[in-house]
């Protein structure tokens, strides 16, 4: 009964909020790890633009991670409007989960860098 449920493409209340949710996370993470990645690879001046050096990194490997975190979170986004608006239960599920593994991953890289992180002073 279950199996039919979802087969035949009905979403569950879950299925419409958690979007609600995950959407604007996707959104900061597109933005924040967007303008550090163009800081970089422009060379801007202040923090954003040099943060790789002090995680160690060089200036390439720093902005590759950057874009890298940003175009997976923007493919969530277009993921879950898509699956949203099409009425997939079982794909928008799987992609729910997704994210949060994807958020899980994210935090512990920054986590890691932190520790390779040289404090200048």
């Amino acid at each position: 009964m279950e199996l039919d449920y979802l087969m035949a493409g009905h979403l569950k209340i879950y299925h419409k909020i958690l979007p609600v949710f995950f959407i604007p996370i996707c959104i900061a993470i597109v933005v924040w790890y967007g303008w550090i990645g163009y800081s970089t690879l422009t060379e801007r001046q202040g923090l954003n633009g040099d943060w790789y050096y002090y995680y160690q990194l060089t200036r390439q490997q720093y902005y590759i991670y950057n874009f890298t975190v940003a175009l997976i979170a923007f493919l969530l986004i277009i993921l879950q409007l898509t699956y949203l608006t099409r009425a997939k239960a079982r794909s928008l599920s799987l992609t729910l989960w997704v994210i949060i593994l994807f958020i899980a991953l994210v935090i512990g890289t920054e986590m890691y860098l932190e520790t390779r992180r040289i404090y200048k002073g």
